[in-house]
């Protein structure tokens, strides 16, 4: 449980994997396809690679600073792989890569 809550993200999805998403403050609003055949589409995977590795390179970068720690620049390439399970039902797995 988060002890101070500095920030709460908020975006509402329509129309599943075919629909749109969009922040509450209007920052974006996005089509989603089903895969990234189209110019300038877009998928949930892809988003969720998008923002867990700029969510880590930011932590990186804080905690090396709290440390003293000069760790120049950095890059962060997030994997998100989406498949069948063994069980029939779906499963979702992320990774990160990351570059000094």
């Amino acid at each position: 449980m988060i002890k101070n809550k500095l920030y709460t993200a908020q975006a509402k999805a329509t129309g599943g994997r075919k629909g749109t998403i969009s922040t509450e403050n209007k920052a974006f609003e996005l089509t989603l396809e089903m895969s990234t055949k189209g110019k300038g589409t877009t998928n949930p995977e892809q988003l969720f690679a998008a923002g867990y590795a700029a969510c880590f390179e930011s932590t990186l970068h804080v905690i090396a600073e709290s440390q003293g720690i000069e760790i120049g620049d950095t890059s962060v390439n997030g994997l998100v792989d989406f498949g069948t399970a063994h069980d029939g039902g779906y499963e979702i797995a992320a990774r990160l890569e990351v570059s000094f």
